[in-house]
C-alpha cells in the first residue's frame, strides 16, 4: 500500500477503550485456564490444523466405539475434555484473529499517518531552525534524537521477513 494522509480518521473515546478493556479482561476471566507458552515451549506442541484436529476427532471417536482397543495408559475423559476444548477454542479464534488482525492493521495505520505528520513536522521546524527562527533549533534537536533514519527498503524488507517467520508458526 502506498502511504496517503489520513486514510483513517478515527477517534477512540477513553469510555470505548475502558469497555474494550473490560471486555477482554471478562473474556479473559472466562477462559481463565488459558495458558501462556514461550516459543521454545509451543515448538514441542503439535502442529495444529484441519488434519491434526480432524485426526484427534475421529481417534477419539474410534477409541469410544472400541474399547478393547483402548490402551490403559490413555485416560478417556480427558482425551474427551481436550477435543471438546480444542473445537470451541477454534472457533473462538475463528472470531478473536481477525479482530486482532484488524487491530493490528489500524493501528499500524494510525502509526504511520501520525509518524509522516511528524516528519513533515520536523522537516518543516528544521528548515525554520536554518531560517534563525526562536526555539526552532531546540525542537529540531530534540526530534533529532528520537528520528528513525534507516533506509526505507532495508526496513520493510526487514519487517516482511520478521511478519512471515512469526506467521508460519501460526494456524487460523
Amino acid at each position: 500500500m502506498t502511504f496517503q494522509t489520513n486514510v483513517i480518521s478515527a477517534e477512540l473515546t477513553d469510555e470505548a477503550l475502558n469497555n474494550s478493556i473490560a471486555c477482554v479482561k471478562q473474556v479473559e476471566s472466562i477462559i481463565g485456564f488459558a495458558l501462556t507458552y514461550n516459543v521454545e515451549d509451543r515448538v514441542t506442541l503439535a502442529r495444529i490444523g484441519p488434519k491434526i484436529m480432524d485426526f484427534s476427532e475421529k481417534g477419539y471417536e474410534y477409541m469410544v466405539k472400541n474399547p478393547q482397543l483402548k490402551p490403559d495408559f490413555v485416560n478417556e475423559v480427558e482425551f474427551q475434555k481436550d477435543v471438546a476444548l480444542s473445537k470451541k477454542l477454534q472457533i473462538l479464534r475463528n472470531h478473536l484473529v481477525p479482530l486482532v488482525e484488524k487491530l493490528n492493521n489500524t493501528h499500524a495505520l494510525a502509526a504511520s499517518e501520525a509518524y509522516m505528520a511528524a516528519r513533515l513536522f520536523y522537516h518543516h521546524v528544521k528548515n525554520a531552525a536554518k531560517a534563525n527562527v526562536p526555539g526552532a533549533s531546540a525542537i529540531a534537536e530534540e526530534l533529532g534524537k528520537l528520528y528513525d533514519r534507516k533506509p526505507r527498503e532495508e526496513t520493510i524488507q526487514k519487517r516482511i521477513a520478521k511478519e512471515k517467520a512469526a506467521n508460519e508458526g501460526s494456524v487460523v
